[in-house]
């Protein structure tokens, strides 16, 4: 079956409603995952065994993006 003209032309615009969604829905999960660390860092004491999210960032390249992390903290000397 051959979609008809006017589903054709509806591509574009459903195609960058999609994306709009996506980038929302990500963005969302950036906030969560800040919100996380907040709370993460609250409710831990700052001794060895500590947990938290931060931001890494991949690579050296100039366009290389930061990506969340978990991150168990230990001090100097403590393995």
């Amino acid at each position: 079956m051959t979609p008809s003209q006017s589903a054709l032309s509806a591509l574009p615009e459903e195609g960058a409603s999609i994306y709009r969604r996506a980038q929302d829905y990500l963005l969302k999960l950036d906030a969560e995952i800040e919100r996380l660390d907040k709370v993460l860092a609250r409710l831990q004491p700052p001794i060895t065994g500590r947990v938290r999210v931060v931001w890494w960032k991949a690579g050296e390249k100039r366009s290389a993006a930061n990506r969340p992390a978990l991150v168990r903290w230990v001090r100097q000397g403590e393995r």
